[in-house]
């Protein structure tokens, strides 16, 4: 699939690496000064890198939303992150109903935004339609576009679906890993001089600050749980990884703390916890198709960041809050700065460099220490 061989994967991360150096690398009075403090909204710079590779590798479609250049994308993106806010709230809204009835306040914001994320949907799966017979692309939406039985509608879902799953999931997991190194340098620290670390770190923080911290679930029929509990068909049970996370009945006397050495075994290796006791990426039939998609992207964007750039929190006395939404995102503008190292390797071409550079492809293939830290996070 030629979307999604290494070297086109790879070059996905090139527009993020830039959008970032070309913030550190603006004019100094000094020009010795080799070090330059650098403020950014890094979630939502990995929203749009994440969103970005969905839909290259996804459906075979550049959105560029990175550059901010493709306005119909921008607006795509907007109104699927406001429509993904609101439907959260839905939940403790007591008067959904009427308002929706009414077409009033969040509602009618809502009914607003679906219809753009429709629009642009239905013209990117009419557009792959379109162009199914000239082109020969192998990307997973033309796959099923090539099934008989595939309708609009149906597509439609698909493609949100794709988003839904891959984009806040793998942008919030990167926030909350780049948070938790600025709390612990000596972390930090250890993942910049060994990129293999920060699987370990990912994982550490899955586990701490799962993605999505509330897993609900509509049963289809009657049944009996394990314990014996009884429920109804149209029952609605949610799984809480984010209170699983903290839980010392599973994960012994330090549940609750940032230690991603405990994804690592004896000789430094990553070392996968059971998928039901991680549960991040769910277990069995239900496992996330997209994990090692996710964990590959995670640790090449955290390994461009952490090449080039020392992190620290802007105001560590500020707290940091949750955003509520269906994924967990974090509630503050830039709550990190870079500073950037040596300006010169900035002022260089990143796509020169990432090709010139064998440490940083050796690196990027290293399934040690970088899967865990991202897995403590997540736990």
């Amino acid at each position: 699939m030629p979307s999604s061989s290494p070297t086109s994967y790879w070059n996905l991360q090139i527009p993020i690496s830039l959008s970032i150096s070309k913030s550190a690398s603006s004019p100094t009075q000094n020009h010795q000064f080799h070090f330059l403090m650098v403020f950014l909204c890094v979630q939502g710079l990995f929203m749009r890198s994440t969103l970005d590779s969905i839909f290259k590798v996804v459906f075979g479609s550049d959105l560029d939303s990175t550059s901010g250049l493709n306005e119909e994308g921008a607006r795509f993106s907007c109104a699927f992150d406001a429509a993904s806010e609101i439907t959260a709230w839905r939940y403790v809204d007591l008067l959904r109903r009427i308002k929706r009835a009414l077409k009033l306040g969040l509602e009618a914001r809502l009914k607003e935004n679906v219809r753009v994320v429709d629009e642009f949907v239905y013209k990117l799966i009419n557009t792959k339609i379109a162009h199914s017979e000239h082109h020969g692309k192998q990307d997973i939406l033309s796959r099923f576009l090539s099934l008989s039985e595939a309708d609009p509608k149906y597509l439609r879902d698909v493609v949100l679906n794709f988003v839904m799953t891959g984009k806040d999931t793998t942008a919030t997991t990167l926030s909350w890993f780049f948070y938790m190194l600025c709390k612990h340098p000596l972390s930090q620290e250890k993942a910049a001089e060994e990129v293999k670390r920060v699987a370990a770190v990912t994982g550490s923080i899955s586990e701490l600050y799962p993605p999505v911290p509330v897993n609900p679930k509509m049963y289809l029929s009657d049944d009996t749980l394990p314990d014996g509990f009884h429920v109804r068909k149209g029952d609605v049970v949610a799984s809480q990884p984010y209170a699983m996370g903290r839980m010392t009945a599973i994960w012994g006397d330090y549940a609750g703390e940032f230690r991603p050495e405990r994804w690592l075994n004896d000789g430094g290796c990553f070392r996968p916890e059971n998928p039901f006791k991680f549960t991040a990426f769910q277990a069995g039939p239900r496992i996330c198709l997209g994990k090692e998609f996710a964990y590959r992207q995670m640790k090449k964007l955290s390994a461009v960041v952490l090449r080039f750039f020392a992190l620290r929190l802007s105001d560590k006395t500020k707290a940091v809050n949750y955003r509520t939404m269906i994924n967990l995102h974090i509630d503050v503008g830039s709550f990190a700065s870079f500073l950037g190292r040596i300006l010169s390797l900035l002022n260089q071409s990143w796509t020169m460099v990432s090709h010139t550079d064998p440490r940083i492809r050796e690196n990027m293939e290293c399934n040690n220490l970088s899967s865990i830290m991202i897995m403590s996070i997540t736990e």
